[in-house]
């Protein structure tokens, strides 16, 4: 994705460029046709500099002994001096036309890099303010989050949850689990807890250490011991808190990933939209789709890239490089095996078990025979992995139980194994919104 970003932020570069010349060519064409002999002037001036050259290069031979029996090197002061000359002739002409000297220049649109997107900082090369700008803005139209443009931190309103653990809240209770969240890690507040090691990937089968114990069905055949009740907003507040540190340490190469998981309009799109938009704010690559629309995309992809050389197969690129996915919605989408291996082949190699084999036509197929080897507690397919785990945010309807009968199991294994799932509990905010006139 960065590539993709970079390749049109360079062609956009050479197109102002391009422009800018055109533009400055343009007027100076104008400008000939209106000021009568300053074409003529303009020529002999380029003749006056061609000469000076050829002065200075004639004179380098001779220049040592020259200044050895002077004192001074040979001089091409006579052509400069009537350079000089043409010059304050040629600024009379343009000013007494009515152009200023101000005027008659490239018109780059950044006047800080002339448009090449480089600047000097202190002997160094860096990017210019306007490519840092460009960028953000094209990683923005790429991110899909203008359907969530609203779905910012500073937006969040924990009073639409309610104060009591005594709500309707669709069948998923605030205390089904320890901290009314479901998941292999500590919720208490971010403030007595460490933020990056309490992201270590969670394992279906083993909890994290210090954490409380998994209540995932498929983990663990014994029943979970019941936690105090906590309210929804206790709940939206720590599950806000575990985002937070989620994009704080974003970077930390053993962050698992999150799964919203809640019944509808109890903010789980909201919530990863704060993720993402958060982000993106600190110039990671983000990509957002709802699962029917993901599928969308890979099925074009398997239709077109091996028929049609000109596919553009950037936006399936995506799904893989973006630094975060969030797939909004999982299990929307319609059943198919084909997707169902999609999708493992996505989280597998979103999560640093597999390395993409970019010539091999159905990638789907690599996982559906299991066909892989462990090393060092990971998976590689063909003697290569992933080293870079991409980070992503999935959210849905559905529960724990509802992964297992709804996908097949390993791609079940894979969500509980590799991401923390969160439980969001309240009321229908969406309906509290309407009732209060509030439709955005």
């Amino acid at each position: 994705m960065e590539e993709y970003v970079n390749e049109i932020i360079l062609n956009e570069y050479k197109r102002r460029i391009k422009a800018a010349n055109e533009a400055y060519r343009s007027l100076q064409a104008r400008i000939y046709r209106e000021v009568e002999g300053l074409m003529e002037i303009d020529r002999e001036i380029g003749l006056l500099g061609l000469k000076l050259a050829e002065s200075v290069l004639a004179s380098e031979k001779g220049m040592a002994g020259e200044k050895a029996a002077t004192g001074n090197a040979p001089s091409a002061g006579p052509i400069e001096r009537e350079m000089d000359a043409l010059r304050k002739k040629r600024e009379n002409l343009i000013t007494s036309a009515g152009y200023g000297a101000g005027k008659i220049r490239t018109l780059y649109k950044c006047r800080l890099c002339r448009d090449t997107g480089y600047v000097e900082d202190g002997g160094n090369t860096v990017k210019c303010v306007c490519y840092n700008e460009m960028r953000q803005k094209l990683l923005y139209e790429l991110s899909n989050l203008k359907s969530l443009r609203d779905c910012l931190f500073r937006n969040f309103n924990e009073n639409y949850y309610p104060v009591s653990a005594e709500v309707n809240t669709g069948g998923v209770s605030a205390a089904a689990s320890p901290d009314g969240l479901t998941g292999s890690h500590s919720t208490e507040p971010s403030a007595n807890r460490q933020p990056a090691s309490q992201f270590a990937a969670p394992h279906a089968s083993q909890p994290a250490s210090g954490s409380a114990a998994s209540t995932t069905p498929a983990a663990s055949s014994t029943p979970a011991v019941p936690a105090p009740a906590i309210s929804p907003r206790e709940n939206i507040l720590r599950i806000r808190d575990v985002c937070l540190d989620f994009i704080e340490n974003f970077d930390d190469p053993s962050l698992g990933n999150l799964f919203f998981s809640g019944s509808a309009g109890v903010g789980k799109s909201f919530m990863a939209g704060c993720v993402g938009h958060e982000l993106l704010r600190r110039k990671h690559t983000v990509l957002y789709y709802s699962a029917p629309k993901m599928f969308d995309v890979i099925a074009r992809y398997r239709m077109n890239y091996a028929g049609d050389a000109s596919f553009d197969r950037n936006e399936y690129d995506f799904l893989y490089k973006a630094d975060l996915l969030i797939i909004d919605d999982l299990g929307t989408e319609a059943p198919s095996s084909s997707k169902f291996s999609e999708l493992l082949n996505l989280l597998n190699f979103r999560s640093g078990r597999l390395e993409r084999n970019e010539g091999y036509s159905g990638l789907g197929d690599v996982l559906a025979g299991d066909t892989f080897q462990k090393e060092n507690d990971g998976i590689i397919v063909g003697g290569r992995r992933n080293a870079k785990p991409y980070k992503t945010v999935i959210s849905s309807n559905m529960g724990v139980r509802d992964l297992y009968e709804y996908y097949d199991e390993r791609i079940a294994s894979r969500i509980i194994g590799n991401f923390h799932i969160l439980r969001f509990v309240g009321d229908d905010i969406r309906m509290i919104k309407k009732r209060e006139g509030v439709f955005h």
